[in-house]
């Protein structure tokens, strides 16, 4: 289809916003003083900032285009900053300007730009209050194109300007600036030299994707072997979220000839080359199967092995006060030998079901590390991988729990710990975790690194519970070397719900579980009825424990049968009265939401101590033009609960709430792991049937308190599914196992 190019400015968004990251705009051209109708699948440009944009005309609508890119147009121009200032940001008038002004000068926005990088804030704080610094911090964000233009560029600048701009890249752009800490740096140049996958495997930019376009856009070989190392290590990653961190050297070889389509003698030249170069790593079991692995992984199975190895030798310098005999008679044989391995070991183990009483053991820990002169969060630190199992135990200890990744203060695994908040853990001696049956290599290797002087390390968990999404099986390989003590809990210790305890033990040991009455139900329906009957089950429960004291587990979001279709039919009964203030479609299914729906978060929010997992509801929405038929959203608002009264209101912009919040009438296995609740509704469906491992069965099952209701289709035995369970049990191969032993 034929191109245009017109040069103008966008002048209004019909449609759509740049947070949303798609808009219909008005964009008017200087030649023609046409107003032309625009529609951006991604980037979307800034309004009232010169661009010459390149467009097709809609196949749908003749009378619309759709844009193909977007270059800024730069021209320098003298600008009387002062004024531009006084009268473009809020909160700043003509003398403030002028004191700003003759502060900075021209390095102003440049600053603002590296506001968190260069650690700026104390500098413009000095001449302005932290009100009028916000305020041009979000005028620059919403204006950055149209200063810059005003600034002017050097010729480095305007030629990256119009490559990244013409081909969409300019996040590409954004990331590469901060990278090298330089504006003026001609980086297509620099990168026709210096490999740009390296962006991705260094974890710079994370998308391969735009990282492999920009790269044969410069030049570079589509048979490159840095292309080449790139594409395997986003192969190989995704395969470690399936545990094993050695994998069939055929499988990878079949997913790389979906990738390259050169001779398969040249994918195993390449893979032999990075294994002489130590950048692959490639194994044999006693069947001589052959496998490879991601050489940074294998250092990080090695490292926590030898680790755990030094410190059960090492003599500890840490004092503890142990409880006296009496003070522990309400502790089990089992629960006591748990603490004493605690007091005398430097790595101990505490292995049990829920309802055994490990927390009652972590709060016999917590009060002997409080009472022996260690300060939390600076002697010793009691930790959980998931916001929903740190506010559980906190409850019970009385005590706050952080998940590890608040603890080390990031977000995501792959995130670095600031350095300054390395030297506030340095003296970390003590670390508990609880629900360790969900940590995997790349968190615990972080947080061993982060705390270099370490020296007593109790881990707690279930390790008949799934493993985590991410390389290793921990739990499981630490208890199977035999090198450190690992205390068993067996009794159970709720009398209201031992028919719940009874029941994921039966599924653990592949026995015949049995069901009782409102306490352990199976619920029967057609295929086409299924998803009604959990509506009515759902409801119904929720009339007799309340919305938060219900949830419905299910394998998988995606399907007719998974919980993108059910969370939507649970609130058409749930919440019927409110009207949705947002819909989409997530996987070719509708979801909406409306004030008062249950939600959960997909990301942690370390800054208000909100984390990925925790449940909350829609409290409020507003708009940015309630005058207008049309209204846009401006925040959305959600409360979330935790015991003891304690609640926060979260206020996010609509491009935070689409990423980070989705309905939570249910949720994955997975997801609500470590978490427990008074009825779990449980959807079992043959579609599922795949997914259906033991482990994923005794995990559902046992997330229940007081009710725990299985559904499935007329044609389904139930115990069947149990015993077939083990066969869709995927063995896990690690390095980690072979270190611990020596080998």
């Amino acid at each position: 289809m034929a191109q245009s190019i017109f040069k103008g400015k966008f002048v209004k968004i019909l449609s759509g916003s740049k947070e949303e990251g798609w808009a219909f705009l008005l964009f008017k051209s200087n030649n023609s003083n046409m107003n032309y109708p625009v529609y951006c699948r991604s980037n979307v440009p800034d309004l009232f900032s010169d661009y010459e944009i390149t467009v097709t005309e809609s196949a749908k609508n003749k009378n619309s285009f759709i844009l193909s890119s977007f270059v800024p147009i730069i021209e320098k121009k003298d600008i009387n900053w002062e004024d531009f200032i006084s009268k473009n940001v809020p909160n700043i008038g003509k003398l403030s300007a002028k004191k700003i002004i003759d502060a900075f000068g021209n390095d102003l926005f440049k600053m603002i730009d590296q506001l968190n990088e260069d650690n700026n804030e104390e500098q413009l704080l000095a001449v302005m209050t932290s009100k009028q610094l916000n305020s041009l911090v979000k005028y620059y964000q919403e204006n950055k194109i149209r200063i810059n233009a005003l600034m002017g560029v050097s010729d480095e600048e305007h030629n990256n300007i119009q490559f990244f701009y013409s081909r969409n890249m300019s996040d590409l752009l954004e990331v590469l600036k901060k990278h090298h800490k330089k504006d003026d740096m001609d980086f297509v140049d620099y990168y026709k030299n210096q490999n740009p996958y390296s962006l991705y495997l260094n974890k710079i930019y994370p998308s391969l994707p735009v990282i492999d376009e920009f790269a044969i856009e410069i030049g570079w070989d589509l048979a490159s072997i840095n292309r080449f190392e790139a594409y395997l290590d986003d192969i190989m990653e995704q395969l470690e979220n399936d545990n094993s961190t050695l994998m069939s050297y055929d499988h990878i070889v079949n997913q790389l000839q979906f990738i390259f389509d050169y001779d398969i003698k040249k994918i195993y030249e390449y893979l032999e080359y990075l294994v002489q170069k130590d950048r692959l790593v490639k194994s044999f079991d006693q069947k001589h199967n052959v496998y490879l692995s991601r050489k940074q992984t294998v250092d990080k199975e090695k490292f926590i092995a030898n680790k755990l190895k030094y410190l059960n030798k090492k003599k500890c310098s840490v004092v503890l006060k142990p409880k006296k005999e009496y003070e522990l008679d309400q502790l089990s044989e089992n629960q006591q030998k748990g603490y004493y391995n605690f007091i005398d070991k430097n790595v101990s183990v505490v292995s049990g079901g829920p309802g055994t009483g490990k927390t009652f053991v972590i709060k016999h820990i917590y009060d002997t590390l409080s009472k022996s002169d260690l300060a939390d969060g600076i002697d010793y630190a009691i930790l959980a991988p998931t916001g929903r199992a740190a506010t559980n135990i906190t409850s019970k200890i009385n005590n706050r729990v952080r998940t590890i990744h608040s603890f080390l203060q990031i977000a995501n695994s792959n995130e670095e710990v600031c350095s300054e908040y390395l030297k506030k853990l340095k003296d970390i001696k003590v670390i508990v975790i609880d629900e360790f049956s969900m940590v995997d290599i790349n968190i615990f290797d972080k947080l061993l690194n982060s705390c270099p002087s370490i020296e007593k390390i109790v881990l707690i968990g279930d390790v008949d519970q799934l493993p985590p999404i991410g390389p290793g099986d921990l739990l499981r390989e630490i208890i199977k070397s035999k090198k450190f003590p690992v205390t068993f809990l067996n009794e159970f210790y709720r009398s209201d719900c031992e028919s719940i305890w009874k029941h994921f033990n039966e599924i653990r040991n592949n026995g015949y579980p049995e069901f009782k009455k409102d306490e352990v139900d199976l619920c029967q329906a057609s295929y086409q009825d299924i998803n009604q009957k959990v509506v009515e089950i759902y409801k119904n429960k929720v009339k007799k424990y309340g919305l938060e004291n219900v949830i419905l587990l299910c394998p998988t979001y995606k399907g007719d049968n998974g919980l993108f279709e059910i969370n939507r039919l649970i609130q058409n009964e749930i919440n019927p009265k409110n009207e949705p203030f947002l819909s989409y479609k997530r996987n070719g299914r509708p979801v909406s939401f409306k004030i008062g729906d249950k939600v959960i978060q997909l990301e942690n929010r370390l800054n208000e101590d909100i984390c990925n997992g925790d449940i909350g509801y829609i409290s409020d929405v507003t708009y940015t033009n309630n005058k207008n038929k049309k209204k846009e959203i401006a925040s959305v608002e959600v409360t979330f609960k935790r015991q003891d009264n304690w609640k926060m209101t979260i206020k996010y912009t609509k491009a935070e709430f689409n990423e980070q919040v989705s309905l939570a009438y249910g949720t994955t296995i997975h997801k609500f792991q470590g978490s427990e609740l008074d009825v779990i509704i449980f959807l079992i469906h043959p579609s599922h049937k795949r997914m259906l491992s033991k482990k994923l069965l005794y995990t559902a099952a046992s997330r229940a308190m007081k009710n725990l209701v299985i559904v499935t289709t007329n044609d389904t035995n139930y115990n069947e599914v149990i015993l077939r369970s083990n066969v869709y049990e995927k063995p896990i191969l690690t390095h980690f196992a072979h270190f611990l032993n020596g080998e």
